[in-house]
């Protein structure tokens, strides 16, 4: 500011209030106060706090995570038991209110957490675990689901599902007999598909290499999609790859459990609640800025030298509007006595363009390019047309004026770059990237390099005279609405549904508890797994199918 007060020179400062500056370093100092006062209630300043009961309503639902060996094959990157958890924190993230418990399994399984309403401690266990917990490796699917069963307990007054994830090896062979066993005691099963169908070979623990069978062969694990799939239907349930994001376990969740299944009140749960202080900071802030607008600095006090030089720039440019109105209006009524002069007409075209009336210029112009059989001519009054509809803001129009100018004359510099540059302000006020229209294969970070400066269209150009003055960037009229976007959805999968029913859109899911607290019957059930801090583990002497993966 203290700049530009410069260089107005000497006639402004001695004439302005003395306290100008100190009025505006006043200003600036409560503008910092005031974004100082923002961010602090941007931050949400809390204390105090009361403790509220509230009812839960849910289901309860048992989480059997595979963490078998060949969890860590990296067909997904970083491998499948990344993914896998990935899958748990989307479920913990949608079951707000349901009572949750996790069961791991590979050669054996594990009750490792039962059920609860708190899952920020069951986010944290699924953090921690690995495959390494459990000493016999393999696969025993059947086991898990029977645990999972157990932990659910006996039947109660809401629905009991269990969500599997794994890759779907089973080599225990007592899968699908487990699923009825649980579709017996009223268990609904859904399963998450982890891998792909073409696998990958398994990483061996021990070394940097990877497992072999008893012949010698590199293990190759691949998704056991047709066993998910069959345990789903015969459980009553349904079945989905897993896929970056949340789609995947919101098929599952969302449009399944929590549309077919049954919740329950599950009892009473506290919650703390804070009490809110950011209306302070935010409210003396917007005080602050309202007052700065009350202490301004005084008016200029001007001499009789300065109302002048004023009074001779404003009429200045009223001279110079005055004369292009009055060129604009000689040249229209010559071109109205003699309406097939061309060339009279493409002059009434630039007249109309440097008086500011592009609209107007852009129609003239056009009609002047539709009529001459001179290509010169056409290809000038086209290109100065389109000229003019960008400068009024209409740049589809102008984007097919110029292209019909390439196909009059393919190589036409001016035009090609007009093109090149209005194809790329479409595509970034769309968001898009822009089309290459006219140019080879090229990669994305060599493209500038080789097609040259983009950059605004040049200065129109015509032996006639043309229009001058480059198009500026307006937000007119494009010339059309722009297309619809869809939002990018992540791949869910197929799904598959084990009953004949259609599934329907879920409404939104109660919001998960800031907070909570595990009950006593649920903390000696935790106790219960664990005996001098290992953890008692239900494994056969050998791995399931004589498979340690």
């Amino acid at each position: 500011r203290q700049r530009a007060w410069l260089r107005l020179g000497a006639l402004v400062p001695a004439r302005s209030s003395g306290g100008a500056v100190d009025v505006h370093r006043l200003r600036l100092g409560i503008s910092w106060v005031a974004l100082a006062l923002g961010l602090l209630a941007v931050a949400q300043p809390r204390w105090g706090y009361q403790w509220v009961e509230r009812q839960k309503e849910g289901l309860e639902v048992v989480i059997v995570l595979d963490v078998s060996t060949s969890m860590w094959t990296q067909d997904l990157k970083p491998n499948r038991m990344a993914r896998a958890r990935h899958e748990v924190q989307d479920l913990l993230d949608l079951a707000g209110g349901d009572r949750v418990g996790l069961v791991v399994f590979a050669g054996g399984a594990h009750p490792r957490v039962p059920l609860t309403l708190d899952v920020g401690m069951l986010t944290q266990v699924v953090r921690d675990d690995g495959t390494t917990r459990l000493v016999a490796q393999g696969s025993d699917v059947g086991h898990a689901l029977d645990l999972a069963v157990d932990l659910l307990g006996e039947p109660g007054e809401s629905d009991r599902a269990i969500v599997l994830i794994s890759d779907g090896e089973d080599h225990g062979g007592d899968a699908l007999a487990a699923v009825g066993r649980a579709k017996a005691a009223d268990v609904h099963i859904y399963t998450v598909g982890v891998g792909t169908l073409e696998g990958a070979p398994v990483p061996d623990p021990a070394g940097d290499g990877f497992l072999q069978d008893g012949a010698g062969r590199v293990v190759i694990s691949r998704l056991g999609e047709d066993l998910l799939t069959a345990m789903a239907r015969a459980g009553e349930g349904a079945y989905v790859r897993s896929a970056a994001g949340n789609g995947d376990m919101r098929a599952i969740y969302v449009d399944e459990m929590r549309t077919r299944l049954v919740a329950a009140d599950l009892g009473a749960h506290r919650e703390r609640i804070w009490d809110e202080r950011y209306q302070w900071p935010l409210g003396l802030a917007v005080f602050l800025l309202l007052a700065i607008r009350a202490r301004r600095p005084g008016r200029l006090r001007l001499s009789g030298v300065a109302p002048a030089i004023l009074a001779l720039a404003l009429l200045s440019v009223g001279v110079a509007e005055a004369e292009d109105e009055g060129a604009v209006a000689r040249l229209a009524a010559a071109q109205a006595a003699t309406p097939d002069d061309l060339d009279l007409g493409e002059a009434l075209g630039q007249a109309l363009f440097e008086a500011g009336r592009a609209g107007e210029a852009s129609r003239v112009l056009g009609e002047v390019a539709d009529r001459s059989t001179d290509p010169e001519q056409r290809r000038r009054a086209r290109y100065n047309a389109s000229l003019a509809e960008y400068e009024s803001g209409r740049l589809t129009q102008a984007l097919e004026g110029w292209r019909r100018v390439l196909e009059d004359e393919p190589e036409h510099g001016e035009a090609t770059q007009n093109v090149a540059s209005v194809q790329q302000e479409l595509a970034e006020r769309l968001n898009d990237p822009p089309p290459q229209e006219q140019q080879g294969d090229q990669g994305e970070s060599d493209e500038s390099d080789e097609s040259g400066d983009t950059g605004p269209p040049p200065e129109p150009q015509g032996d006639t005279g043309a229009p001058e003055g480059s198009p500026s960037d307006q937000g007119g009229d494009t010339g059309a609405p722009p297309p619809d976007v869809d939002g990018e959805v992540g791949d869910r999968g197929e799904l598959e549904d084990g009953s004949d029913a259609e599934p329907t859109q879920a409404g939104p899911t109660e919001a998960e508890p800031t907070e909570g607290e595990m009950t006593e019957e649920e903390a000696r059930g935790l106790l219960d797994g664990v005996e001098e801090g290992t953890p008692r583990l239900g494994r056969s002497r050998t791995p399931p199918g004589g498979k340690n993966w």
